[in-house]
């Protein structure tokens, strides 16, 4: 038999993402109307852990 450790559930495996730095600030006010804003890295690759790890969200979340 097989080790059963061996196995990662999708969702599990290590992720990576590149965060561009900024030249100005933004404002932290909870108002995101600044055009830097719509330049952020987004992420959107959850996985939920509660009642069951790994399987797709039942809300879409979006960072």
């Amino acid at each position: 038999m097989g080790n059963t450790q061996d196995i990662v559930p999708n969702g599990a495996q290590m992720k990576s993402l590149n965060i561009n730095k900024l030249n100005t600030p933004p404002t932290l006010d909870g108002i995101l109307d600044e055009p830097i804003w719509y330049e952020a890295t987004q992420i959107n690759d959850m996985h939920q852990v509660e009642p069951t790890e790994y399987i797709q969200p039942t809300q879409e979340t979006l960072v």
